[in-house]
């Protein structure tokens, strides 16, 4: 079953900041993520329900709508700031 992907405004902003080499692998990733979306770690503490999957240096934070299939990134970030 493949899900629907949605990016959240900050994390659109985010991505259009990264270099393009590295912006092109992380939305392969979060395409990948229609078809593989189990596939990140699950946060804890105030990240509670949301997931992460890594991208080199970038993460990508999500959480999956199962009612409506769909993907929503809600950050993207270098792994140095990703938690902040």
């Amino acid at each position: 079953m493949t899900y629907s992907i949605k990016i959240e405004k900050e994390a659109y902003k985010a991505l259009s900041k990264i270099p393009k080499t590295e912006r092109v692998k992380i939305i392969d990733t979060i395409s990948d993520l229609a078809n593989n979306y189990e596939n990140g770690k699950q946060l804890k503490g105030k990240w509670h329900g949301l997931k992460s999957i890594r991208d080199g240096d970038y993460r990508v934070i999500y959480k999956t709508l199962q009612v409506e299939l769909l993907v929503l990134v809600v950050k993207i970030s270098h792994r140095r700031d990703a938690y902040r």
